[in-house]
């Protein structure tokens, strides 16, 4: 009976005492080494599409420091199923800082902001596949959500908060294509939390865009001008800041296309993305 009173007497105890304050999310990766698959498919009107794959290891600090370590990449046309990986010498993997099989590291925290703005050779040296480059710029875009003062992601302490983020402008400037990106800004949101997962979705303004492939028509280049509108969705362990997925809620791309002799017409594009960890 004593017993019985004893354990009773505790959980009116419990049940009298105050909650306990549910502490803040943490959103910067803890220290330690996480190994992800990159995933995109392109879908063209009329065309095949593109898909690309890059495996990798995204090494973390602990205090907003973030190293990507390419183990594997390639690409396909949507409707094939044999994937082609990239053609790198070893003078290039050297200026892409490989070590032993790896196909390139890459800084992507910190980075400097003439870096960010132009993501020229001091992100990447030119001699780095479009295979790579590419889907690495995906990569760094979410992986800065987590760890950029101006993302506003340290303001979302529970479901529902917003943030207002400024906005940001990129050109891009490589071999075979030229980049142009601009944005008013957009908004993070904390959209639900559950036990050991957190959602965050990064929605950004419409993109102006301009792009051109070069030498991409029988020798000419190959322009394309419009606006994209796109939302990532990050899922995070909120005890650890450790990234569990990622990927596009949307991306809507209104472009037009423009070729040699005045040829121009309107071209819609959609992408989906998807960053999961490796089996």
């Amino acid at each position: 009976m004593a017993r019985m009173i004893g354990t009773a007497a505790l959980w009116l105890m419990a049940l009298a005492a105050p909650a306990q304050a549910q502490s803040a999310p943490r959103w910067i990766p803890e220290a330690g080494t996480h190994s992800y698959r990159y995933e995109s498919i392109t879908h063209i009107p009329n065309a095949p599409g593109q898909s690309f794959r890059l495996d990798y290891d995204l090494i973390s600090d602990g205090k907003g420091g973030l190293v990507a370590v390419i183990k594997a990449a390639g690409h396909r046309d949507r409707d094939a199923g044999e994937w082609s990986d990239p053609e790198i010498d070893d003078a290039c993997r050297t200026a892409l800082h490989a070590q032993g099989s790896e196909l390139a590291r890459v800084t992507l925290s910190p980075i400097a902001p003439d870096v960010a703005q132009s993501l020229g050779s001091a992100f990447m040296p030119d001699c780095a596949p479009p295979d790579i480059f590419f889907p690495i710029t995906d990569v760094l875009n979410v992986a800065l959500i987590q760890v950029a003062p101006q993302f506003q992601i340290a303001q979302l302490a529970k479901p529902g908060d917003s943030r207002r983020f400024p906005g940001y402008k990129t050109n891009i400037d490589r071999p075979d294509t030229v980049v142009g990106l601009e944005s008013t800004g957009g908004t993070i949101s904390f959209a639900s939390l559950v036990p050991g997962r957190a959602s965050i979705d990064w929605a950004s303004d419409p993109l102006k865009i301009s792009l051109i492939h070069r030498r991409a028509y029988n020798g000419a280049d190959v322009t394309l001008t419009g606006t994209e509108m796109f939302v990532f969705r990050l899922e995070i362990d909120p005890r650890t800041g450790v990234l569990l997925s990622a990927a596009t809620v949307s991306d809507q791309l209104d472009m037009t296309m423009s070729l040699p002799g005045g040829y121009s017409q309107p071209l819609p594009i959609t992408r989906e993305v998807s960053i999961k960890p490796l089996p």
